[in-house]
């Protein structure tokens, strides 16, 4: 079995079909997403569109969920791109079917997903949607991590930070990052594991490159696979700056990876 597990697409629809490109050339079984296909980008209805399309299990991040139930909390830049979505998505009195099947399905989505060894989730085990587990967590924060290890089996794939990595239990609490691991085939252990899969549509570890994770599953090992994929930035950047309601900030930081 080799899945392609991506996440945390937020409306670039430049990254996500390199990404999808990028995925065809492997021959997987199926794709799964977990989460945030809308928010700080510019094109919300095409990625929803594409996800939906190519995507086996997809997940409710939470700008999927703001969209719908209210952006309280969120930074200015995230209030932004979730109100763009939601002008350009939301159902009117004079809306087809097809706009309405959108928004239904963009509410609907589960929020967490779990089969055989592994479990799928947005942010964490223990709160799906909200929860960041952060590179340093295993240092300065450890009976949290101890806490969110105890809310599954084996494996649990998240995203939500956008800083791709691996944290493991065996020998002791750690994480290291996507740089660290680089992009060959990583076989995975004993122990539990969480696994961030990075962020399609805005990376934030100082690699502007779309990320996303291949995991095979054989009987007798279980590997994941970092793919950064590279992808037309400038025009991600111009599609955002074409919306005046969208702050060029949105823009930028695709260039910084941050």
């Amino acid at each position: 079995m080799l899945r392609a597990i991506i996440s945390d697409i937020h409306a670039n629809r430049e990254a996500l079909e390199a990404v999808l490109s990028d995925i065809r050339s492997h021959d997987v079984d199926h794709i799964d997403c977990l989460g945030d296909l809308v928010g700080y980008g510019a094109d919300p209805i095409a990625c929803v569109d594409l996800i939906r399309k190519k995507c086996r299990v997809v997940l409710c991040g939470n700008h999927d969920h703001a969209v719908i139930h209210g952006t309280m909390g969120f930074s200015d830049a995230a209030r932004a791109g979730l109100s763009h979505a939601r002008k350009e998505m939301r159902p009117g009195i004079l809306s087809g079917m097809k706009t309405r099947r959108r928004w239904h399905y963009l509410a609907n989505l589960p929020h967490r997903h779990q089969e055989e060894d592994f479990l799928y989730v947005h942010a964490s085990p223990r709160d799906p949607l909200s929860e960041y587990l952060m590179p340093d967590d295993p240092r300065q924060r450890p009976e949290k991590l101890e806490a969110t290890f105890t809310h599954f089996d084996s494996i649990a794939l998240v995203g939500h930070t956008h800083l791709p990595g691996i944290f493991s239990t065996h020998p002791h609490l750690s994480f290291k990052t996507q740089k660290e691991l680089g992009e060959e085939p990583i076989p995975i252990g004993t122990g539990k594991t969480i696994v961030n899969v990075g962020s399609v549509g805005q990376p934030r570890d100082q690699d502007p490159r779309a990320c996303y994770v291949l995991c095979k599953n054989t009987e007798k090992i279980l590997t994941v696979q970092f793919r950064r994929v590279p992808y037309d930035i400038a025009k991600a950047m111009a599609r955002i700056h074409s919306y005046s309601r969208l702050p060029s900030r949105n823009a930028e930081r695709l260039g910084e990876g941050c």
